[in-house]
């Protein structure tokens, strides 16, 4: 008891408040180092299941599937009309291994692509290979001086009703190009503007 009568406080000034820094006030620290755990906690959750999934997707010496469903199947033999007239048939209905070109006027890839490719493709195909076009255009006209245009010299067929490129091949764009061997099983197909390389590496799967 204090000489005032009231009673002494000399105690409560030396127990600190829970969660107070030494004036009194709420340590903002203290929330800080709490988000900053959890944030560590969540990281690394991550990082775990990131080494999970690698592990899982390492490749382990299995054969990997074909980039393409379409490589190993068989495709029908088929005839289209051909541009600017005539008709024209897949190259292994003769038993002959083939590349496909697969354009359209209305594909503005196509216009780099093909006159390319036709500088070096002449009417009997690339070193010993058929080679036919496919023209997606719906009619004959924008097709065939798109091919004219384009100093095209390979034979081409109008596929206006897409019965070959989307019908047997599942295109779904072009440009496209499919290589197809003497029996009609696709040995590989490629997505957009072929490049030299592809075409090679195409043709080699042919021999």
């Amino acid at each position: 008891m204090s000489s005032s009568g009231t009673p002494s406080d000399e105690g409560a000034a030396d127990t600190p408040t829970p969660g107070a820094d030494g004036d009194g006030a709420l340590d903002p620290r203290r929330g800080s180092r709490v988000a900053l755990a959890a944030v560590a906690a969540v990281l690394a959750t991550l990082l775990v299941v990131a080494g999970i999934i690698g592990l899982l997707s390492k490749d382990t010496g299995t054969a990997r599937p074909p980039r393409n469903a379409l490589v190993g199947t068989t495709i029908p033999g088929f005839g289209l009309p051909g541009l600017p007239t005539g008709d024209v048939q897949a190259p292994w209905v003769s038993h002959k291994p083939g590349v496909l070109l697969f354009f359209a006027d209305w594909c503005s890839p196509c216009h780099k692509e093909v006159p390319r490719l036709a500088k070096i493709i002449g009417p009997d195909g690339y070193k010993g290979v058929a080679v036919l076009g496919v023209d997606g255009d719906l009619a004959v006209g924008p097709g065939a001086s798109f091919v004219k245009a384009a100093g095209v010299r390979f034979p081409v067929g109008h596929d206006g009703t897409l019965d070959v490129s989307n019908g047997l091949f599942h295109l779904t764009d072009f440009p496209a190009t499919a290589f197809v061997d003497a029996k009609g099983k696709v040995t590989d197909v490629v997505y957009g503007a072929l490049t030299d390389a592809q075409l090679q590496k195409g043709i080699a799967t042919l021999r």
